[in-house]
């Protein structure tokens, strides 16, 4: 767009005085700042016969004769799927209205009268460009939590105090739909010695004295019910704005973790047989042999 092209607008502006209309409506034919299209509903029925149009914002009175503009306001915004703005105007000030209208969704309140064509018509740019704006914030953020919930870990962005930022699904899901804040109290977690298994240390890690990333541990993490995981915790810095957040994601491998168990335990097994008959590993015809009598042993009982 060409730096002199000014940009257009089309409103669908409700309000049962037409002489306000038409008022408003002259006002922003001049503007300098935008092409405003001012299209007129006196009413509800009106309204709901011209939502369908490709408008960029409504204004509403307050004071209309079958409805208030925020009721009205409300029902429009279920049909329009809540992707519209809207303005409302009402012919005196009044506080809890304007508290009313915001709470409910509208983009702005103002006052009829009160205020000059230009402060209007820069109301209504703004109110339609910061719209769009947040429209696009708030894909971005569901996109961002549709992909973070896919991850199979649990992730937690923390502040440095150990509050917790944001959470995914697997977060709530695996710690029990937790209700403290802090991250440091919703468990313990104990890193196994250079990732041994056997080798355990109960030492707890400040993740905000880490200086290399991502840095990543394997141990045990212990609930409050008492139940313990297997896991594999990973911490990553996200330094925006200066705040230096951590970024932890906890992936459950307690299920790797027993077979792990299962297999060093099996090994212990045979090797114990193994000294027992005075066996080698290396010796694969005596393993075979030392198995074959296990077999007959366990076949000879079975059989008595």
């Amino acid at each position: 767009m060409h730096s002199n092209q000014k940009e257009t607008y089309k409103i669908l502006y409700i309000e049962d005085d037409e002489d306000d209309f038409l008022y408003l409506k002259t006002g922003l034919s001049i503007s300098k700042r935008a092409n405003f299209i001012v299209d007129w509903a006196p009413g509800e029925e009106e309204a709901f016969k011209k939502i369908k149009n490709e408008y960029d914002l409504f204004i509403i009175d307050y004071r209309l004769p079958t409805v208030d503009g925020i009721t009205l306001m409300s029902k429009m915004k279920v049909q329009l799927q809540n992707n519209k703005p809207f303005i409302i105007f009402t012919g005196m000030k009044s506080q809890d209205i304007d508290e009313k209208a915001l709470l409910r969704g509208a983009e702005d309140y103002l006052v009829k009268g009160g205020m000059e064509t230009e402060t209007i018509e820069r109301t209504i740019v703004y109110c339609i460009e910061r719209f769009k704006i947040n429209n696009k914030l708030n894909d971005k953020n569901i996109l961002l939590e549709m992909v973070i919930d896919s991850i199979p870990s649990a992730v937690f962005l923390l502040n440095k105090d150990g509050s917790i930022v944001m959470e995914n699904k697997k977060a709530i899901s695996l710690f029990s739909n937790f209700t403290d804040k802090n991250f440091y109290k919703l468990f313990s977690f104990s890193p196994y010695s250079e990732n041994v298994f056997d080798s355990k240390v109960n030492n707890e890690i400040n993740f905000f004295e880490i200086e290399e990333f991502p840095k990543t541990f394997e141990g045990v993490i212990e609930l409050k019910d008492e139940i313990k995981l297997s896991c594999i915790l990973t911490v990553n810095v996200i330094d925006k704005y200066g705040k230096g957040y951590r970024m932890i994601s906890i992936l459950d491998n307690t299920e790797s973790y027993k077979e792990k168990e299962i297999l060093r335990e099996t090994n212990r097994s045979l090797e114990t047989n193994l000294k027992k008959y005075g066996l080698s590993k290396k010796n694969p015809k005596a393993i075979m042999s030392l198995v074959e009598t296990e077999i007959e042993k366990i076949m000879s009982i079975e059989g008595k």
